[in-house]
């Protein structure tokens, strides 16, 4: 199944996406809470999607995408987490032996098509990684995954040895648009 977050009259509201339409869930729940249900839940909202009657799913025209998780509770990222293409685990001396975990401000989170600002005085030297982001559900299992761009400030005073204000900035994890669930995708 894909969900997004789409932004309905200026609040977030979870829709269930198939091909070029779209259609509402109107309980009022959010991505979390869609997550949080387990398999249990995304089987029941399966079944309701299924009886919807004809003419329920509206084409997607125009909508304005939000974050596909606007309130995440955390995020966890992995950095230095994979060798460079080409180089084989023997030659890999820079690798540390596990990856590092670091956070990510849930204020760092932006929608698709948000334009990223920042102070100039504050930093310059900024980019950004694309990375597959894992939607965490109940119990730690694998809701779903999406796409995350982890911009960072590379300026030693925001960066250095401690992430977390170098990437935690207000708009440097965008998010999504859509979340594809677990069932639907094999990451490897």
């Amino acid at each position: 199944m894909r969900l997004a977050t789409i932004l309905v009259d200026g609040g977030p509201v979870v829709f269930v996406l198939e091909g070029d339409w779209a259609l509402a869930i109107d309980d009022g729940s959010s991505m979390r809470d869609v997550a949080a249900s387990g398999p249990e839940g995304l089987a029941r909202l399966s079944a309701w999607v299924d009886a919807r009657p004809d003419g329920s799913f509206q084409p997607m025209t125009a909508v304005a995408y939000g974050p596909a998780v606007p309130d995440p509770g955390a995020i966890y990222t992995f950095g230095l987490n994979y060798r460079p293409p080409g180089v084989d685990a023997a030659r890999d001396h820079d690798r540390p032996p596990r990856p590092l975990v670091y956070g990510k401000l849930p204020t760092s989170v932006a929608g698709e098509g948000t334009i990223l600002r920042w102070d100039p005085d504050l930093t310059m030297d900024v980019d950004a990684e694309v990375e597959l982001g894992v939607v965490v559900g109940v119990d730690g299992a694998v809701f779903g995954y999406t796409i995350v761009n982890d911009v960072s400030s590379r300026d030693p005073w925001l960066d250095g040895d401690q992430w977390l204000l170098g990437k935690s900035m207000p708009g440097f994890c965008p998010v999504g648009p859509v979340v594809v669930t677990a069932d639907e995708l094999d990451p490897t």
